[in-house]
């Protein structure tokens, strides 16, 4: 499994979920900051990555279309990117 790492999450993440899930990318490496959610949605069910947010749209988009791609829904409410890393 690899992860398409959300915007709303610290780039670091992808650093410290590597070892564990090689091939996981952050949303910015791929200049995708503003990519609308339905966009990243596709780019991730085209390309083989798990959706990791803490955006409730993804829960969404998940109970409306299925997987894949599969989503990792973080419920940590308002938390910093600091936080988190």
């Amino acid at each position: 499994m690899k992860f398409l790492v959300d915007h709303n999450l610290s780039p670091k993440l992808t650093a410290f979920l590597e070892p564990w899930f090689t091939g996981s990318v952050h949303t910015m490496e791929l200049h995708f900051e503003r990519t609308p959610d339905k966009d990243l949605w596709t780019y991730a069910a085209d390309h083989g990555f798990s959706i990791l947010t803490k955006d409730t749209d993804f829960e969404k988009y998940s109970l409306l279309r299925g997987a894949p791609p599969k989503v990792v829904w973080l419920r940590i409410g308002n938390t910093s990117n600091k936080e988190v890393m």
